[in-house]
C-alpha cells in the first residue's frame, strides 16, 4: 500500500522508484527500466508516506527493488528510515534477503 521513508537534509532522497518482481541487476538498468511506481519526495526531514498509485502492480510481491534516482543536494543519499506498509500473506520463505547490492560509481571515489 505504501513505502514510508525519511531522509536527512541535503542527502534526502528526491526521486524514488520501485520495481516489483523483476530482477534489476545494476544502477544503469534501474535508470533505464520503466518503474512500477515512482515518487517525488519532499525535501524535509519528516517521515513521508509514499502511496502506491496502482495497487494492481503490487499484488503477490515476491521481490521488491527500491532505487533512489536522485537526492536533494547531489550525489550522496542517506535514508534514515524505510518502512513498507501492506497486507501480509503466509508464504514459505527461503530467505528474507536473498541479494543485496551496494555500488560506488567511479565519480564517488
Amino acid at each position: 500500500k505504501a513505502l514510508t521513508l525519511r531522509g536527512r537534509g541535503e542527502t534526502a532522497a528526491r526521486v524514488v522508484r520501485a520495481f516489483v518482481n523483476r530482477a534489476i541487476d545494476n544502477f544503469e538498468e534501474a535508470e533505464e527500466a520503466e518503474a512500477d511506481c515512482e515518487w517525488a519526495v519532499t525535501d524535509d526531514n519528516e517521515l513521508e508516506e509514499l502511496r502506491v498509485t496502482d495497487a494492481r502492480r503490487f499484488t503477490n510481491v515476491r521481490e521488491l527493488t527500491i532505487f533512489v534516482e536522485s537526492s536533494v543536494g547531489g550525489d550522496r543519499t542517506c535514508v534514515s528510515w524505510l518502512g513498507l506498509k501492506g497486507e501480509a500473506t503466509r508464504v514459505p520463505l527461503k530467505s528474507v534477503v536473498q541479494d543485496t547490492q551496494y555500488e560506488l560509481r567511479p565519480s564517488d571515489i
